[in-house]
């Protein structure tokens, strides 16, 4: 199927045809990478611009080399050294979009941000990592390279391991790798994985307009890794780091306390967003 969206703000959002399509053309572009010339006109005479009000390194170069690959011209925005402070997002990404920007990869720490200027703007909207809602793009990745290594993801047992809780990676996977047909187990400390009994949990409504950052199921039940034999034995192995604010902020768990729970088989299953604090995060966990 063809791609007629003109944003890419998740992995919820999109349909499994849309995943195999953006799966199977990077397939495509994954010998561009490797040939002597490494471009291709695809973007010819497109402006990308990166604004990353949120601190990056490696996704910033990532989009940036990918942008000239396809002979776009691209304009990184430093939002550490500009005015993006005192003026609002929407002033800048319009400020932006006025001087002929067709693409803007958005990076920001508040879950929403690339959702809201999808809304105001004409020009199309690349979600790079918003707060602790979802990173689409290295979702994508990661299934991209378990297709590659296996050859298949339906019927695939995958374990996502370490901080589950505020991971937007894993957001992402485990929309893509469920609705593609594979089995996600969630490991790691409990102060670190979702805990749909917690109280902030359930004081959020099902029908809330934020980004719901982490799939829950009322069936769900955690258990101790020693002697359990609920989750079954994975073939790929996926591990998050840790952000040293989050860490800082939250109760460090003992390493002999892990659990394991099984992620929601549908996207029907309930979801409930985070507090507000929990937005802000550390860009470590990529």
């Amino acid at each position: 199927m063809k791609w007629h969206r003109k944003d890419l703000l998740d992995l919820q959002s999109l349909s499994v045809g849309e995943i195999q399509t953006v799966l199977d053309t990077a397939r495509e572009f994954k010998a561009v990478g490797e040939r002597h010339i490494k471009k291709v006109p695809a973007l010819r005479g497109k402006t990308v611009v990166t604004l990353f009000v949120e601190p990056s390194t490696r996704t910033r170069i990532s989009f940036e080399l990918a942008a000239h690959r396809l002979s776009a011209d691209v304009i990184n925005f430093n939002a550490e050294v500009s005015s993006c402070a005192r003026a609002t997002l929407k002033d800048t990404a319009r400020n932006l979009e006025a001087l002929n920007a067709d693409f803007i990869v958005i990076r920001h720490s508040a879950a929403g941000a690339p959702h809201f200027l999808s809304r105001v703007l004409g020009a199309h909207v690349v979600n790079a990592g918003d707060g602790a809602h979802e990173h689409p793009t290295q979702g994508l990745l990661d299934l991209f390279t378990m297709r590659e290594k296996k050859g298949r993801l339906a019927g695939l047992h995958v374990t996502i391991l370490g901080d589950i809780l505020y991971s937007r990676v894993a957001r992402s996977n485990i929309w893509g790798l469920r609705k593609l047909g594979a089995e996600v187990t969630l490991c790691g400390p409990p102060p670190l994985c979702p805990a749909p009994s917690k109280p902030w949990a359930a004081a959020w409504s099902t029908t809330s307009t934020r980004p719901s950052p982490m799939p829950t199921s009322s069936t769900s039940s955690a258990s101790s890794m020693s002697g359990s034999a609920r989750a079954p034995s994975p073939v790929w192995v996926s591990t998050l780091t840790s952000s040293a604010s989050r860490a800082a902020a939250s109760p460090t768990p003992s390493p002999t306390s892990s659990s394991c729970t099984r992620a929601p088989s549908t996207a029907a299953s309930r979801w409930t967003a985070t507090s507000p604090t929990a937005n802000a995060r550390s860009s470590s966990n990529r």
